[in-house]
């Protein structure tokens, strides 16, 4: 099974389709280049994949697990969507760094953020424990018994909505039947005589129909009846629930699970894990920082603010913020666009480096000697479909599509 399957991905922009349909997978520690023209569908892939947009059609796996299914509406809330946006780093074209952070900040802060709402989660977990064991054995039982009677109701409830729809759908065959044998009655009088005939057909027409009343009310009044018999046997036993709970209650402990002082030393207890946490978060989170600046050959623009870099140093800054939150893909948006000539090298040499990490990647580079000499797979993208795709040595060097061709000759003249 392959590390990352995508089926089927379709986005629309209003009338304009930019993704048809596109399928591929990729294997871990793998680097997919993905080349075009522009206005290909290339950045739209790659933010649908980051989910910073996302997908009209299609779905996602991420190491045999399904990420994203664009048929589950439920599963794509806000919240769910930042999770999974974890799974994946993005660097941008213009390497979009805050100019107001430091170098060393622009690369932690993420990891930051990230850390203090784990903190604030294991603060309440820890708080909740603790009014939990705060609680006396009455009170815990109480709580509990409370829960069951929800749940008893809430069953009881559904199976009265499910007899009432029941009913309701046994009234209106009832009622289809008995339109359809009026219809035939009447059908039939009109054909017949005139005279005293006729009075005898309206009688027994207006008889038919009396009889029909009746027997749906009989219907009606045995649904009734069957249902407040329910009821009633609710009740009697909703009761006598109540009574064994509040036998179980007299006979519960009132002393407190946890005594003022045991508390107090628990919460103090809770506070020094939590200090740890802190203080362990932020070694790390520095220990990583360092290291991914030393990677990208930057430990000494370690202070510096983005203005103070060159283009290729503020992409390297860039390509180690994505690295600091362990995506497990790596994805690129045409990395050296915005740079000039003699700065596109440094850059191209560091995601070269990464490949030897067994880092998963997927870029979108007009680097075509790159893409031909890192990439383990290459997809030509044209119109929203992939139009070829196979190894470097197939796309680029007996490629079948003609658009691919004529694709890579441009590349070679403008080159």
């Amino acid at each position: 099974m392959a590390f990352l399957e995508v089926k089927n991905y379709m986005k629309k922009f209003g009338e304009n389709e930019v993704l048809k349909g596109i399928s591929f997978s990729l294997e871990k520690g793998e680097v997919l280049a993905i080349i075009g023209s522009s206005g290909g569908g290339k950045t739209t892939l790659l933010r649908c994949l980051n989910f910073l947009e996302i997908p009209d059609g299609g779905e996602l796996r991420l190491g045999g697990e399904k990420l994203f299914d664009a048929a589950e509406k439920k599963q794509n809330s806000d919240n769910r969507i930042r999770e999974k946006r974890l799974h994946f780093g993005l660097v941008f074209q213009q390497f979009n760094l805050f100019p107001q952070y430091t170098v060393f900040k622009n690369i932690t802060l993420a990891q930051t953020l990230l850390a203090k709402q784990d903190y604030r989660r294991r603060k309440e977990e820890f708080a909740a424990n603790l009014r939990e064991a705060s609680k006396s054995e009455r009170q815990l039982l109480k709580d509990r018994q409370k829960r069951e009677i929800y749940e008893i109701t809430a069953e009881m409830k559904s199976r009265d909505k499910a007899a009432a729809a029941e009913h309701r759908a046994e009234l209106k065959k009832m009622r289809a039947e008995h339109a359809a044998a009026l219809k035939a009655v009447s059908d039939a009088q009109s054909s017949g005589p005139n005279g005293t005939d006729k009075a005898e057909q309206r009688k027994i027409f207006a008889e038919l129909k009396e009889e029909q009343k009746k027997e749906r009310a009989n219907v009606l009044a045995e649904y009734e009846k069957e249902r407040d018999s329910a009821a009633a046997a609710r009740r009697e036993m909703l009761e006598q629930k109540r009574a064994e709970y509040a036998a179980a209650l007299e006979k519960a402990s009132r002393i407190p699970a946890l005594s003022a002082e045991e508390k107090k030393a628990r919460k103090a207890e809770q506070r020094e894990i939590l200090a740890e946490i802190k203080a362990n978060q932020k070694a790390r989170i520095e220990e990583k920082a360092e290291s991914l600046l030393a990677r990208v050959g930057l430990s000494e623009k370690r202070d510096s603010y983005p203005y103070e870099l060159s283009g290729g140093q503020q992409q390297r800054v860039a390509i180690a913020r994505a690295l600091a939150l362990n995506p497990d893909i790596l994805c690129f948006d045409e990395p050296t666009s915005a740079l000039d000539p003699e700065l596109t090298g440094e850059v191209l040499k560091v995601i070269k480096g990464l490949k030897s990490s067994d880092s998963t990647m997927i870029v979108v580079t007009h680097e075509m000697e790159f893409a031909k000499n890192v990439a383990d797979h290459v997809i030509f993208m044209a119109d929203g479909v992939i139009e070829e795709e196979g190894t470097p040595a197939e796309v680029f060097e007996h490629p079948k599509s003609e658009k691919t061709a004529a694709f890579l000759r441009k590349s070679s003249e403008e080159i």
